[in-house]
């Protein structure tokens, strides 16, 4: 299998090299390189050549950050899914292009220096090598899954969407299968763990990343058969609580439907034929039971996006009344169908890769990190701040 180790990154972005390749000269080859285990996660290309639909929004090589696992953590697998908004119309792509396009694209070269791929990342809390931050996790393999698609993960459109200024693709489910496939084949570098000799998984997935996450995990559970799959869900779960606003947040799911060619969790397509843009929803495939894997749940019932969605949905901002209704709603959702969930009330989105991970103080002077760790041994801890 043939990758690209961003460690030798050069100006060309189709330069390859395999595993064995000596990074440079007078470098130690790439066995050597596990000898120490690296402090952050070190970035790879994926193969254009085996895999051609996999690209970011302006057509550039999607990447992968990986640090491998060790001693009793190098069977064990976390798979995140970065997050960092979306678009689904000309106006709206062509403004994130301008504003935010170090999002969509990992372009290497001179020409788009200011938005070129991280060598590596570092990241806290699930993807925290330190034993303090992440007590449970920190010496499995971590995996983050760079976000450049604008679609959470879900599109599978052929043709460029013509903004303009740019020719965009959405192709994040291309680009999720990408990666496992290539995770799964040999190991990306000579003596790295493969990922189909893992026994245990947690795919887990952060605002828009979590809605790819969901979109995702039962079609990956089931080419991992062979290990124990989990997942974690940070944020994106949020009931529409005003009647008037349904009717526009249906609208909206239509129409990331039509602009990515969207996949979705594929029980739920088969359940609800007629209605397959609901299968974006995270509250509507809860609700629904269309999940065949586990999932544990992170959501703030004042996380700015609930009330954010609310107003959206409606065309005003919320009262104090209403923003206590997306409270009690959010509460109603996981205690009546969820059997593992960590919901406080402080405010924020995502917690699962920041320090507030292992923060006892959220609720109940339980961290995220324990409560999920709970669930994950006894597969039920319901955690709900009144």
């Amino acid at each position: 299998m043939i990758l690209f180790l961003f460690a030798c990154v050069s100006d060309e972005k189709n330069d390859t090299m395999t595993s064995d390749t000596h990074l440079s000269d007078g470098a130690e080859d790439t066995a050597s390189m596990i000898l120490e285990r690296p402090e952050n996660l070190q970035g790879w290309y994926i193969d254009n050549e085996r895999y051609p639909k996999a690209v970011c929004n302006d057509g550039s090589t999607p990447i992968f950050y990986l640090r491998p696992g060790i001693e009793d953590g190098r069977d064990k697998w976390i798979l995140w899914f970065e997050g960092g908004g979306t678009c689904f119309s000309v106006e709206g792509c062509r403004a994130r292009w301008q504003n935010e396009s170090h999002l969509m694209s990992t372009c290497v070269g001179e020409n788009c220096a200011e938005y070129a791929a991280d060598v590596e990342k570092s990241k806290d809390g699930i993807l925290s090598s330190l034993a303090d931050e992440n007590p449970h996790l920190h010496d499995w393999n971590h995996v983050l899954l760079n976000y450049c698609s604008s679609d959470a993960w879900l599109g599978q459109r052929e043709e460029s969407l013509n903004t303009g200024l740019v020719e965009l693709f959405f192709r994040g489910h291309y680009i999720a299968e990408a990666t496992l496939s290539t995770l799964l084949g040999d190991p990306v570098a000579n003596g790295y763990p493969s990922l189909a000799d893992a026994t245990e998984v947690v795919v887990a997935g952060s605002s828009a990343g979590a809605t790819g996450m969901r979109g995702h995990v039962d079609a990956f559970s089931e080419r991992l058969r062979n290990a124990q799959v989990r997942a974690l869900s940070d944020a994106t779960m949020v009931p529409i609580v005003q009647e008037e606003g349904e009717e526009e947040h249906i609208a909206t799911r239509q129409e990331q439907m039509e602009v990515w060619n969207a996949f979705t969790d594929q029980s739920c397509r088969a359940q609800h034929p007629d209605t397959i843009h609901q299968c974006i929803d995270g509250t509507f495939l809860l609700e629904k039971d269309a999940f065949h894997t586990p999932i544990f749940f992170h959501q703030d019932q004042s996380d700015p996006k609930a009330y954010s969605s609310n107003a959206s949905a409606v065309g005003v901002e919320l009262s104090e009344e209403e923003k206590m209704y997306v409270h009690e709603e959010i509460r109603t959702l996981f205690s009546q169908y969820a059997n593992g969930a960590y919901i406080p009330r402080k405010g924020n989105h995502v917690v699962v890769t920041t320090e507030q991970f292992h923060d006892r103080s959220l609720l109940n002077d339980i961290s995220l990190a324990d409560a999920f760790w709970e669930w994950y041994q006894s597969g039920n801890a319901i955690h709900i701040e009144p």
